[in-house]
Parts: structure tokens; sequence; C-alpha cells
């Protein structure tokens, strides 16, 4: 698959998420963090891939999420002028799912986060997937039809700090991060 990023698309710390509103579905690519190895984010990436995963179990909760449609490996990814971008991204690190309509908010918002997202969150965190810090929610307001986003097995950045802080040297804390 090969991608051609546009001017519709979503970013965060791990990855870009392309919209494709003609076929709705949402292509999310993890970013290569020059700061970090590569195995931070491959770590978030699988992760986010085992949440959906456990989801496709669960049919009451996958009510509101998105649609996973899988994991794909992308061959090569061009910016808006055609220019290649692909060594920015891992390649290897995305995945597709149903595009959510509507704006979204982050579900830790400055105000009281409803009874109902409260009570999903704790469904997720029953089933194993544990990392909701990043949720953000399409229709918030809506308690039948919200759909929440960016959730994981478990925080997977904060473990591969927490691994890698425990090698004593700095040769030790790069082996430990490959």
């Amino acid at each position: 698959m090969e991608i051609q990023l546009t001017q519709d698309f979503r970013e965060g710390g791990f990855a870009k998420v392309i919209l494709s509103r003609q076929d709705g579905r949402a292509i999310k690519v993890f970013k290569r963090l020059n700061e970090y190895p590569p195995q931070r984010s491959r770590s978030a990436f699988l992760a986010e891939v085992d949440a959906y995963k456990i989801l496709k179990t669960h049919a009451n909760l996958q009510k509101h999420t998105p649609i996973f449609h899988g994991v794909v490996e992308i061959s090569k990814i061009t910016d808006c002028t055609g220019l290649e971008v692909s060594h920015q991204f891992m390649l290897d690190c995305c995945y597709v799912l149903s595009l959510c309509q509507g704006e979204d908010t982050k579900l830790k918002s400055p105000l009281s986060v409803e009874d109902y997202l409260l009570q999903f969150v704790a469904q997720l965190k029953a089933v194993g997937i544990a990392h909701t810090d990043d949720c953000s929610v399409f229709n918030r307001k809506n308690k039948d039809d919200f759909v929440l986003i960016d959730f994981a097995t478990h925080d997977a950045a904060d473990a591969f700090d927490m691994k890698s802080s425990l090698a004593t040297t700095p040769k030790e804390r790069f082996r430990t991060s490959l």
C-alpha cells in the first residue's frame, strides 16, 4: 500500500492518521521518532493492535469504538508535493480503522467526564484495555452513539521507558531498547 499525505490528517505523539473520506477509513501510521529507538513506537503500535484484537470478542464494547480493519504494511509514503517521506515512518506499524464522524474531544477534558463514559472505560479495563489516558471521544454527548479512540492494552511508551531506565550505563540502555 502506498500513501500520499494530504492536508486531511491528524497527528499525535506517535502517529499520523490519514483520513480517507472517500472510502470511510482512517489509516494510522506510526512515526519514526528521532529522540527514541524504534522499539518504543513499535511497542505503542502493538499495544493498540492488541486492544483491537480484544475488542473483536466483545461486541458490546466494539459498538463504541471504530471498526478495526487490520494491520497493513506500507511500501511508500509521499507528502502532498510527491516527495518521498517514508524514512519518517515505521512502514510495518500501520493499521486501518473506520473513519469517525464529527468532532472529537479528549476524554479527560477540563470538564467532568460523563458517567456513561466512565462506565465504558471501566468495562475496557475489565477486559484488559488498561491504557485510556490518551483517549478522545466522538459524539461525546450521545450516550448511545459515542466512539472512543486512542486506547491500548497498556501504556507501552512508559513501560518501555521504565525498562530502559533500569539499565545502569548508556550501553546497557541502548541494548535494552533494541
